[in-house]
């Protein structure tokens, strides 16, 4: 049986969607989409199926040249994914990492999920 070869690592992958700011450095371009979280994912839980959901999560901007990542910006009452707080469950941090979102024309996307604080979130 012939090893499927997988040339795009996750870091490659990350690279593709850094974007140049002027002369200051880099940053990740990005499209935030609006909608309701429907689901999380259920991928593998290696560095492969990691790298699937991120691909996932980026698309082509409008002019279809440039790769950008679309976000997911939560709403509500930010805590802790795990109780009690863990990192040992990569499952569970992958799923609160990536969200599937319906948008208002009832596509689905695929997104990185993240909040936005007005002041530094206070730690526990």
């Amino acid at each position: 049986m012939k090893k499927r070869i997988s040339p795009i690592s996750l870091e490659n992958m990350f690279y593709n969607v850094l974007g140049k700011v002027g002369k200051f450095g880099r940053c990740v371009k990005a499209k935030k989409i609006e909608g309701t979280i429907v689901g999380v994912p259920n991928e593998p839980l290696d560095d492969v199926g990691l790298r699937n959901l991120f691909h996932k999560a980026i698309t082509k901007d409008e002019s279809g040249k440039h790769t950008v990542l679309k976000l997911h910006e939560a709403q509500g009452t930010v805590k802790s994914a795990f109780a009690p707080p863990s990192h040992s469950q990569k499952k569970q941090l992958i799923n609160s990492l990536f969200v599937i979102v319906k948008d208002s024309d009832g596509k689905k996307h695929w997104c990185f999920n993240i909040s936005v604080f007005d002041e530094e979130p206070e730690s526990a």
